[in-house]
């Protein structure tokens, strides 16, 4: 057992001081604070990269940081790119790095036990590439007979920007954004993730509703939560710091919850949740404001995204006169016989109450 504490204790002070950082489940992660490399170590780092990139970017490859042996891929991707401290990441834990000899063509090779920690605990799930946020490249040892070592073209993590472009450390090298095809990485085993901590609560509460943290039982020692809102429309009622919160109702409308968990200095953005309080509010009336006497025009009233179905509306148009109204649902259709000026209104009920009247002017003109 000493020999075996003493190996460890002279591996880490070759490659780094141990670090560990950690999923946003609370899983350990492993790591190294490392020193950075020579002058001309990363003047090579900076013209290798630069060769790579004129040969292959086609113009679509832009420079975000510099060259440097501080952090590498998995830590951008992972651990900084959500606030985490800068350090190395290398896909497999510190006692499977022990055995591995990379010039040895007999080694046992490690697998990725480091970094798959982010989704086997539940922290990321797996998602088609268009709903990602996060990049893995995969696993994928070839023994190189020209190095005369082992060698992994996919280890490689990267995170997905929502115009669908890469952001991604190449090893020692600088960070860059990029297309998905433009990188020095094998790209046939890549797989897609994003968080798996959704804002669990009711869509459309009439006044008052209660949202939770989502594949949370319990918020960990030293996470905190920070709730807050798109609007006006909902006010916090209790559970700012905690992982339930308590909304209630300003006025009627649409709203939109979000979420932040902070932990070790990092936070990490909950997808927020699209909720609808109270009776419906009309956003506009959408219809010709100038229509034509003698015809028949039709109008729609506008729902905000996502508020619930109405169970009835009501349509008024102030005078009628001696046109014909035909309300059918959210749709309305006007015969106009009689030139002027009107009032539409429009109004709707569902299981919360009656809703405000929204109002439309409409210009009736001779042909």
């Amino acid at each position: 057992m000493r020999r075996l504490i003493y190996i460890i204790i002279i591996h880490l002070i070759s490659i780094g001081v141990f670090a560990q950082t950690y999923t946003p489940f609370g899983t350990p992660i492993d790591g190294f604070y490392r020193g950075e490399g020579s002058s001309s170590d990363l003047a090579l780092w900076e013209h290798e990269a630069d060769a790579w990139v004129n040969a292959h970017g086609n113009g679509q490859v832009i420079k975000t940081g510099n060259a440097t042996a501080t952090y590498n891929c998995h830590s951008f991707a992972w651990n900084m790119s959500e606030g985490g401290n800068t350090m190395w990441i290398n896909m497999f834990t510190i006692l499977d790095g022990l055995i591995f000899n990379e010039k040895d063509p007999n080694t046992t090779l490690p697998g990725p036990t480091n970094i798959t920690r982010y989704w086997t605990d539940g922290s990321y799930i797996e998602v088609p590439e268009y709903q990602a946020t996060k990049v893995w490249f995969g696993s994928c040892w070839t023994w190189s007979h020209t190095l005369k070592k082992w060698v992994n073209q996919c280890d490689h993590s990267a995170i997905r920007l929502p115009s669908g472009l890469y952001e991604s450390k190449w090893g020692p090298w600088g960070r860059y954004i990029h297309p998905r095809d433009k990188c020095p990485y094998n790209l046939s085993s890549r797989r897609y993730f994003k968080v798996n901590l959704p804002i669990s609560g009711p869509p459309a509460p009439c006044n008052e509703g209660s949202y939770t943290i989502g594949n949370f039982n319990r918020l960990p020692s030293g996470f905190t939560v920070q709730w807050g809102t798109n609007n006006s429309n909902l006010t916090l009622v209790s559970g700012q710091g905690t992982d339930i919160a308590v909304y209630r109702k300003v006025r009627n409308g649409a709203d939109m919850i979000e979420c932040k968990i902070v932990y070790s200095n990092r936070t990490i953005n909950l997808n927020p949740l699209n909720v609808y309080f109270g009776a419906p509010a009309i956003q506009w009336i959408a219809g010709p404001q100038s229509p034509p006497n003698g015809q028949e025009a039709g109008y729609e009233a506008i729902l905000p995204h996502g508020a619930p179905i109405p169970t009835n509306y009501e349509w008024i148009l102030n005078p009628q006169g001696r046109n014909s109204v035909y309300p059918s649902g959210r749709f309305v259709y006007i015969a106009f016989y009689d030139a002027g000026t009107y009032q539409l209104v429009c109004r709707a009920t569902n299981n919360c109450g009656v809703g405000d009247y929204s109002v439309i002017t409409l210009n009736v003109t001779n042909n």
